[in-house]
């Protein structure tokens, strides 16, 4: 199974992932990114009371080849704002 790395970029600074996540393919690795992206957005409300909807997660294959971004916006729905 292929592995990809899960970056995540935050106001301009890259927090690399060194281990990466093995995916069957990459609509699996999107998926997976858009659930990086929640839990660090989850742990930053719990944590910080905030939420930087700025910030993105950026899928790399092996190679470490850049393949998509999922921004945060894009991985929650806002409602009654």
């Amino acid at each position: 199974m292929p592995l990809f790395y899960f970056h995540h970029q935050e106001c301009g600074d890259l927090s690399a992932d060194k281990v990466g996540h093995a995916c069957p393919d990459l609509q699996a690795a999107e998926l997976h990114a858009f659930t990086v992206a929640r839990q660090i957005m989850a742990r930053e409300i719990l944590e910080h009371g905030e939420l930087c909807l700025g910030c993105a997660i950026d899928v790399h294959d092996d190679q470490d080849r850049f393949l998509l971004s999922v921004p945060f916006r894009r991985a929650v729905v806002v409602t009654n704002a």
